[in-house]
């Protein structure tokens, strides 16, 4: 299986403070169409999300069948939002270098819209 890193960027308040808000990346269709033009071109793929919102990444992606689409999230995805917070903005838990690697190291990625983080994977 080919690995596609998922970077989905749910932090709006700040991008909506920024005036870079793009709806069409915030909803579970654009990743649905993107992973699916991925599997057309590879075959079979697996997906590791990172993200700084694993409630909604959870829920976005479980109605993917695992069998054919096996989901995966990265070490520092947390269901804790505190948490996950914490990691994200004190380098904690070193959850963006992971992050990065993660997606860096895939055989595609899948950005999600102004975020810069997964453009320069």
């Amino acid at each position: 299986r080919k690995i596609v890193g998922t970077h989905v960027r749910r932090d709006w308040d700040t991008l909506r403070q920024e005036g870079m808000e793009i709806e069409w990346s915030r909803n579970v269709e654009y990743f649905s169409r993107a992973i699916e033009v991925t599997r057309k071109l590879f075959g079979p793929i697996a997906i590791v999300i990172c993200t700084d919102d694993y409630a909604w990444a959870s829920m976005a992606f479980k109605s993917l069948p695992q069998e054919e689409f096996p989901v995966f999230f990265s070490p520092h995805a947390n269901p804790d939002p505190e948490l996950t917070r914490k990691c994200k903005w004190t380098m904690a838990c070193n959850a963006p270098l992971v992050d990065m690697a993660i997606l860096a190291s895939s055989d595609a990625v899948v950005v999600s819209g102004v975020s810069t983080f997964s453009w320069w994977a």
